[in-house]
């Protein structure tokens, strides 16, 4: 076993030297940063190897650990990450003054690997030690038909699987053996992370959500676990469910003091799920930062909830819900004010829509509608059709030629040719209709 290395102070006599002066003294120009104290891991490592990690020292003294440069072996990193986690460091110096700067740690395991078992478990984890992960789970194939409840050799072909880059294989293992020793679970998380995101991708929302709820069981603050499954909630569109896990996984981060990077995904995911649940004006409460540090990710939401908004109401139009379908309507404009003319302007075409139109209510909303953009041109037109169902055919004609010279026209086709309709009965004295 490696022990912590110590400086020991020499004091040296020159035989041949200038003379001292009392009192006089010179700083180096420059003093890298040293370990102070070696930290501990609870983690076992997997075998023998070298791991370098790359950790910036402050010049106060703290330190953040910025990541693994190199490693002789993949499976010390987690331990070598926590002892480095753990340990004490002097900061550099550069004419006496401290700076920042950064520590390469060099931590080195002789494979003194707490062991599992005995017989042939010892045998095939020397082998998992050795890194001959396909002989090792050969080795545990043949052994788990004559034992197939033995969770010692289900964990370590959790092991094997993981070190061999299978984290399905890893994950459905572990999840065999049952309670996963100390020294295995951080590499088991990794390994329920991983196939956790892995099945997302892959739709496979139930492994998903399966890995991941086995992930919050080794760790119950696992921001990627509550991320993914949040996810996955949302592909099975159980919105209640992810947007639990969203905002569990948002405090998460908040209290980690995650990157800018990491709080706008979320903060857009959740906002994504409560626009698929109805939530509006939540979802426009959560993605307030993007409207202030993302234009593009503010601009894709306000995308998506236009989507949602307008699908959701045409949907219950569509099923004579005349009344819930502009309420849904109206609750989007109202938390989305980019995109409030265009939702409000439908929501006038779906009551000049019903079978009993009320035209002094259509065009309120439609007044609206057009008080928000001047230019809207569906707007314009449902003001042309009340017009018309008024008697005043002079006004309709003015805001079905407004419609027609309203960038809709060219934008949007059904629009258009229903316009075009409108004209042509109002100059052949006819009412247009819807």
């Amino acid at each position: 076993m490696n022990l912590p290395f110590r400086l020991i102070a020499c004091m040296c006599i020159a035989a041949f030297g200038a003379p001292l002066i009392a009192g006089a003294q010179t700083e180096p120009a420059h003093i890298a940063p040293k370990l102070l104290k070696r930290g501990t891991n609870t983690t076992a490592p997997a075998g023998a190897g070298d791991v370098m990690v790359q950790v910036f020292v402050r010049k106060d003294g703290t330190f953040k650990i910025s990541k693994v440069i190199k490693s002789s072996n993949d499976g010390d990193n987690a331990a070598a990450l926590e002892i480095a986690k753990t340990s004490k460091y002097r900061p550099a110096t550069n004419g006496g003054e401290p700076v920042d700067e950064y520590y390469d740690f060099k931590i080195s395991f002789a494979g003194d690997t707490a062991a599992i078992g005995s017989g042939p478990m010892a045998t095939i984890l020397a082998e998992v030690r050795a890194g001959k992960y396909d002989q090792a789970k050969a080795d545990l194939a043949t052994y788990l038909q004559a034992n197939p409840n033995d969770p010692q050799a289900y964990t370590l072909l959790g092991v094997a699987n993981a070190f061999g880059g299978d984290p399905a294989a890893a994950s459905a293992a572990f999840a065999k053996a049952g309670t996963i020793p100390d020294q295995y679970q951080t590499l088991a998380l990794q390994s329920y992370e991983k196939y956790a995101n892995a099945a997302l991708g892959d739709k496979k929302y139930s492994d998903a959500i399966d890995a991941a709820n086995h992930a919050i069981g080794l760790n119950p603050q696992s921001l990627q676990a509550y991320y993914v499954r949040g996810q996955a909630n949302m592909g099975t569109q159980n919105y209640t469910a992810a947007i639990a896990d969203l905002q569990k996984a948002h405090a998460i981060a908040v209290t980690a003091k995650s990157d800018e990077q990491t709080m706008a995904t979320l903060a857009f995911t959740l906002a994504v799920a409560q626009v698929d649940a109805g939530q509006f004006g939540e979802a426009a409460q959560t993605s307030k930062d993007l409207y202030r540090n993302d234009t593009a990710r503010s601009a894709q939401i306000d995308k998506y909830a236009y989507a949602a908004v307008m699908n959701a109401a045409i949907t219950l139009a569509n099923a004579g819900q005349i009344s819930s379908s502009v309420s849904r309507l109206e609750s989007g404009a109202a938390a989305f004010p980019n995109d409030a003319p265009d939702l409000t302007a439908e929501a006038a075409y779906i009551l000049a829509s019903d079978k009993k139109p009320d035209w002094d209510k259509v065009k309120a909303e439609a007044q609206k509608a057009l008080d928000l953009d001047p230019n809207s041109g569906k707007a314009d037109f449902v003001l042309g059709v009340v017009a018309s169902e008024k008697n005043d055919p002079k006004t309709a004609l003015d805001y079905m030629n407004k419609a027609k010279a309203s960038p809709a026209y060219q934008s949007d086709a059904s629009l258009a040719k229903q316009i075009n309709d409108a004209l042509t009965k109002l100059n052949g004295a006819n009412k247009p209709q819807l």
